[in-house]
């Protein structure tokens, strides 16, 4: 593993919008904290807070009609990747290989506002209930609430934190990975880990770190204090973006780049384990934070406190300090390097040794197949229970604040979830838990088997960063503001907040959960690449093996996507199908919705035969790209580089594929596209046999976040019963698909799939252009 060097810093802090502020502020000291304001009143929270933010929208190419939607996290993280670009050359830079990682934790100013307007509405359609004008009188609240809070077709893209790197890439104009992590106040030394792995491979050269963090509601404050104790610590809250941009030592070397910091040991241990004796000397994250006034940033805490000491010079120190997860971390910070390089080697064969799926209906592998195999779709109407539809559902043309789509597949046990919990947790947790969180801890019970004792362990999940735990729990806290507007809206009796009231809340709240269930002392966080974050996630395990960092990686990814705020958002920007997804067809106009996920147990191949695991399959590589063109629009040359990159990590031809498994979403753009891409990389007149094409999404719709995962575990299936499961077209082939000279078929029927060697690809593409592709082999 190679050594990490700083090469370039940016800051965009309340206090210092640029790091040359920073580093000017007499004695390194920050001004006095000012209580902060929220909506107009004052608070009893002291800290860094911004008041306005101002931002060049030409500058950073937002189109007029994205900058009503974006959040101001995203503003923050571009100001401060400009300034630390703006420091350095980056004419040598090879464009395709630089990967922007961002950390962020908890919801935006505008997931907040969203998740409020699709709360308001709801009640407002409680209060006229079954009224023949009950309609009518939500609509026209409808009007009120646009006014109040504003409303626009791209709300649903603005909340995503998968959208600051993206956004950061278009700006830069560079095609690397892409995805955002959460750890709370980890999530700094996360991303210094996952540069350190990607790092040992040949597809990352450069890697642009950014963390960002508001405190956007005065609850999440006072949450944040329930459990860090800050009365003992006496540290106060800090708003800002962090940039860092690292390469690898000896790269900083060749290519003379200035050179502010080398970093080596990046541990983490929970707090009764002892981290190796320190060869330099040890100071104190929250000293030397409160020495300079500088505040708890949350995600911005190690780089804050690792930006302090840069500034200041005063390197050559081990930096320490634990966690509100109660883990104990290091990070030793040195002037220059040593170019010693770890035991690592590029490429290795990742094993997958456990798996388990959990989709609308389908509980596990048997009812999961049993649907693939039969060509069968999990979609159909929603339940008032899931979709209120005097509230939402309006058919015909898009409508603000409205759904026209009645469609998906929806997690039937979505109320059982306790029940179907097999490990004893406390009632008042239990309580506190997100749906997610539950979901994800009922399928690491089925696969705990393959755990190894003594084992370095990760978590990483891939779900949306802001869950809905913590959008109903805002959204309850601001229900003043919907009074304001009609006072007749009853408002909802608001939760009796706990310890746990956190944790329940956090997206890396699924890992930290399965870690401390099953006593596996992991390293754990929350992924977001858009619709590919599981496969964001699957590359971050895999990276951590490969790097010899871990031994065993719980990784995948949930969502729940079958929901009234989803619906309305994603009708807005017309994604939904008005009736069916119906991937690869004449008829196709959208995606429906599907709730679900899947987990995997991943270990390097060398280690599963050593221990005798069972090998599902095995991971040949991964990568991926950004891009960097649109938002919303798919784009022919992002997705060719992410599967030309993966496969040239790998000795497997494209010849050898005998399936791709497609992103699919049945949207005509989106398909056309993704068969050109797949027909420029895997076509060739060597090919002994069509390459077989389908998309899960078809049997369980659009699991946004947890879709790669489903795809995953329809490849592994196919390989353990060698059949090929069938994506049945509704109706006719969209005819303007280039398939015919891949060759390639989209599979209708159950096909045999008997070679010795079974070989597979697979797409996972996300909103802002995050693309990411996996080579897949069993050997029989």
């Amino acid at each position: 593993m190679s050594e990490l060097c700083i090469i370039a810093i940016g800051t965009c802090l309340p206090f210092a919008e640029t790091y040359n502020q920073l580093k000017m502020m007499p004695d390194y000291v920050a001004p006095k904290y000012r209580p902060f304001k929220f909506s107009n009143y004052q608070s009893n929270f002291l800290g860094h807070q911004f008041n306005e933010i101002e931002v060049d929208f030409k500058k950073f190419g937002i189109p007029p009609l994205f900058r009503k939607a974006i959040a101001s996290e995203t503003y923050l993280a571009l100001k401060s990747t400009e300034d630390a670009l703006s420091t350095i050359n980056q004419t040598s830079w090879n464009r395709d290989k630089v990967d922007i990682f961002c950390g962020t934790s908890l919801g935006f100013d505008v997931t907040y506002n969203n998740a409020t307007k699709v709360s308001a509405v709801k009640a407002c359609a409680d209060l006229a209930d079954k009224s023949p004008q009950a309609i009518s009188f939500v609509d026209n609240f409808k009007d009120d609430i646009k006014r109040e809070f504003g409303c626009t077709s791209h709300d649903r893209v603005g909340e995503m934190a998968s959208t600051i790197p993206a956004r950061i890439a278009h700006f830069l104009k560079v095609r690397g990975k892409c995805q955002t992590i959460e750890a709370l106040d980890l999530t700094g030394l996360h991303l210094l880990q996952l540069a350190q792995d990607v790092l040992c491979q040949p597809d990352t050269d450069v890697v642009i770190l950014t963390t960002v963090q508001r405190f956007n509601d005065e609850l999440i404050c006072q949450l944040i204090a329930q459990k860090s104790n800050f009365n003992n610590d006496v540290i106060n809250l800090s708003e800002g973006a962090i940039t860092l941009v690292v390469k690898r030592y000896e790269d900083a070397l060749n290519d003379q780049d200035p050179i502010l910091a080398v970093l080596s040991e990046i541990q983490l241990k929970p707090l009764k384990e002892t981290i190796k004796p320190y060869t330099t000397s040890q100071l104190s994250a929250k000293k030397i934070l409160r020495n300079g006034q500088l505040g708890f940033g949350l995600s911005n805490h190690v780089f804050l406190t690792l930006v302090s000491q840069i500034m200041k010079k005063e390197l050559d120190v081990c930096i320490t300090d634990h966690s509100m997860q109660q883990q104990y971390w290091s990070l030793q910070c040195n002037s220059k390097g040593t170019n010693r390089n770890r035991n690592t080697q590029l490429n290795q064969d990742i094993a997958i040794v456990s798996y388990t799926p959990f989709a609308g209906s389908c509980h596990d592998k048997v009812d999961f197949w049993h649907k693939l195999s039969l060509g069968e779709d999990d979609i159909c109407t929603l339940p008032n229970s899931r979709l209120n539809k005097n509230a939402f559902l309006r058919m015909g043309a898009a409508q603000k604040l409205s759904t026209y789509a009645i469609q998906g597949s929806y997690l039937r046990d979505l109320d059982k979830l306790d029940e179907l919990i097999a490990i004893p947790i406390m009632p008042i947790r239990l309580r506190e838990m997100d749906n997610i969180q539950k979901l994800s801890l009922i399928c690491a019970s089925k696969i705990r088997s393959s755990t190894t004792t003594g084992a370095k362990y990760g978590v990483i999940l891939a779900s949306n960063l802001c869950l809905s735990q913590e959008r109903d729990l805002i959204s309850q806290s601001r229900f003043e503001q919907i009074q304001a507007i009609n006072s007749d809206i009853k408002k909802p009796q608001f939760p009796l907040l706990t310890h746990y009231t956190l944790d329940g809340l956090i997206a890396s709240g699924s890992a930290n959960l399965i870690s401390q269930v099953f006593n596996l002392n992991a390293e754990c966080y929350a992924v977001e690449a858009a619709c590919a974050s599981s496969l964001a996630a699957i590359h971050n395990g895999v990276r951590a093996l490969q790097s010899n960092r871990l031994d065993v990686v719980i990784t995948g990814g949930f969502e729940l996507p079958a929901n009234e705020r989803d619906m309305v958002l994603c009708s807005a920007q017309m994604m939904l199908s008005k009736n069916k997804i119906s991937p690869f067809s004449q008829s196709a106009d959208g995606f429906s919705p599907g709730d679900g996920g899947a987990l995997f147990v991943l270990k390097r191949l060398s280690d599963a035969k050593k221990s005798n695991d069972k090998i599902c399959a095995v991971i040949k590589s991964v990568s991926g790209s950004c891009d960097a063109k649109s938002m919303t629009a798919p784009d022919q040359e992002g997705q060719v580089l992410a599967m030309t990159k993966a496969l040239s990590l790998t000795s497997v031809n494209i010849e050898d594929i005998q399936v791709v498994e497609a992103h699919g979403t049945g949207t005509t753009v989106g398909d056309v596209i993704e068969i050109g891409s797949i027909k420029q990389v895997y076509e060739s007149t060597s090919r002994q046999k069509p390459l077989q094409i389908g998309s899960v999404k078809f049997n369980f719709g659009h699991c946004f976040a947890g879709s790669g995962s489903l795809g995953l575990s329809k490849l592994l299936l196919s390989f353990e019963h060698k059949k090929i499961p069938p994506t049945p077209l509704r109706g006719v082939i969209n005819n303007t698909l280039s398939i015919s000279s891949i060759p390639a078929n989209i599979t209708q029927e159950n096909l045999p799939w008997a070679e010795q060697k079974q070989v597979a690809a697979l797409n996972s593409f996300g909103t802002g252009g995050l693309n990411y592709h996996l080579i897949l082999e069993k050997e029989n």
